[in-house]
């Protein structure tokens, strides 16, 4: 990787751990004065859920690009790889193209999905905030952890690196 692309990578991880950060700090609060909204005064914090249900998906899909950008996935070696280094840069590599795809058609299905959630006006049903725009960002960060696994097999990493 280049100089710039290098700190390319490094603003957008940033951004991401901060995104994630933020959002976890967010449902330990919301989660907290709902709790003692609910249980000291009788009255939870209306649309609370929702707001939990939607900052817990976008904690998955911020976590989506960081994961796989550093080959953090929970693995199961199915196939004896051997020792040589030809072969396991082969696997990667092979493994890394299958994940390009899968997660380039999940992420163009979601934004299908976001479309027709714009088109029909589907809106949660206390806040009545939009869905679409949610699954947007859904897409969006799929797209990001698609980038992130595409340079990674157009730039290659040694197995040392990977292990």
């Amino acid at each position: 990787m280049t100089p710039p692309q290098a700190a390319l990578s490094r603003g957008i991880s940033a951004l991401l751990d901060l995104m994630a950060a933020a959002l976890m700090f967010s449902l330990m609060a919301l989660t907290c004065v709902d709790v003692i909204c609910r249980y000291f005064f009788g009255t939870p914090i209306r649309g609370g859920l929702e707001l939990i249900e939607i900052m817990m998906v976008l904690l998955v899909f911020a976590g989506l690009p960081l994961v796989t950008a550093r080959r953090e996935h929970v693995t199961v070696d199915m196939v004896p790889v051997s020792a040589q280094r030809w072969l396991r840069r082969l696997h990667l590599a092979a493994v890394d193209a299958i994940g390009v795809i899968c997660l380039s058609v999940a992420s163009w299905q979601l934004w299908v999905r976001g479309d027709r959630a714009i088109a029909l006006g589907d809106v949660t049903s206390q806040l009545r905030l939009p869905i679409g725009a949610v699954i947007y960002l859904m897409s969006a960060l799929t797209a990001v952890a698609v980038l992130a696994l595409a340079t990674r097999l157009v730039v290659g990493q040694s197995p040392a690196k990977d292990q």
